[in-house]
């Protein structure tokens, strides 16, 4: 729930006009399914997009990706080893080289797929994009809802914890495993859904009371395009030219298994 949280901060991904971020990240995702040298690249211009806009400042969000990451290539390598018919066995007939490479490569794109998301809503603020969303003429109605989903997400990831150390205080803690993890979803899922509830239904009565959705709706963000914008846009544009071309060149098909890579 962590992705979709706002960081403040003064970078130059938080400077970019919302269309901009919206197309960088688009870009970096279809490149990386071009072929494996991109996947390869784009996953280092990935992480160090990640670092220079400041989205690794969200809380916990390194610990949640790290362990996002092991599972996510644990699991791959691990199919990929039975799925495909492998000569080289790293531990016999349980992980082969072949699907370590498959694996890495599918954890890749994946990854790549989750930071750039993470680096879009990050760096843009919900007024951003809403008057983003406003501004190519979405129904004001959907607009609302998309960004209200948004708003809320980090208020509903601090309910969790806060519901969490609650049940942690009246000893939940020191119950057995099994009586642990039941009792933490009876006692998660309930609370968890009142509080939710009583949220939205605050929301809704102020809402109503201020006549959303209006039929004119003024603008509170003055999003224009800048000469960096467009220098942003047509870079990547190379960039994606520049992948496609190496893909035509350098051998990418190291081995002929899977359509990924």
């Amino acid at each position: 729930m962590s992705y979709f949280e706002y960081i403040s901060e003064n970078t130059v991904f938080h400077r970019m006009h919302p269309l901009t971020k919206l197309i960088y990240v688009l870009v970096m995702i279809i490149a990386s399914w071009l072929n494996a040298w991109s996947a390869l690249i784009i996953m280092a211009i990935s992480l160090f997009s990640f670092y220079v806009s400041k989205s690794w400042l969200q809380q916990g969000i390194k610990r949640i990706l790290i362990l996002t990451s092991i599972f996510l290539f644990s699991l791959n390598w691990f199919l990929y080893s039975i799925a495909y018919p492998s000569q080289i066995w790293l531990i016999d007939k349980f992980l082969s080289l072949e699907g370590l490479y498959l694996s890495s490569l599918l954890s890749f794109r994946i990854i790549i797929i989750i930071l750039n998301v993470m680096i879009f809503f990050a760096t843009t603020t919900p007024e951003e994009l809403e008057d983003f969303l406003l501004s190519i003429h979405l129904p004001s109605s959907l607009i609302i809802s998309f960004t209200l989903t948004i708003a809320f997400i980090p208020l509903v990831a601090n309910e969790i914890k806060r519901i969490h150390q609650a049940q942690l205080l009246r000893g939940l803690a020191k119950s057995k495993l099994v009586r642990k993890i039941t009792g933490y979803i009876s006692s998660m899922i309930l609370p968890l859904m009142i509080s939710i509830l009583n949220r939205a239904n605050r929301v809704a009565e102020v809402l109503e009371i201020y006549g959303v959705p209006p039929e004119t709706r003024t603008i509170l963000t003055n999003l224009t395009f800048q000469k960096k914008d467009y220098i942003s846009i047509f870079s990547l544009i190379i960039l994606l030219i520049v992948f496609y071309v190496i893909g035509l060149f350098l051998p990418t098909h190291l081995i002929q298994l899977s359509p990924f890579v």
